[in-house]
């Protein structure tokens, strides 16, 4: 699901540029995704991402403050069902 909406906001992108309604700095987007995810060693070389660095980064952003998420969550499903 994830890549059907990533691919299709690139069709988009590229669709509207064509039509030249939107301008999109690839070489821009390009290093900000470099500096998100591309790792750095000791030596200073830069790695891509693998699999498993992805899947590391995703679960440390999806628990990161895990405990007042859940408490919200677990108040707004509270609050919803009483009231």
């Amino acid at each position: 699901m994830v890549a059907f909406v990533l691919g299709g906001v690139f069709v988009l992108l590229q669709y509207l540029g064509s039509l030249s309604l939107v301008r999109v700095d690839w070489g821009r987007m390009a290093s900000r995704f470099e500096n998100l995810l591309y790792t750095t060693d000791a030596l200073g070389n830069r790695r891509a991402p693998t699999l498993a660095s992805l899947w590391r980064w995703m679960m440390d952003f999806l628990t990161a403050d895990f405990q007042p998420r859940a408490s919200f969550i677990a108040g707004l499903a509270l609050g919803l069902r009483i009231g």
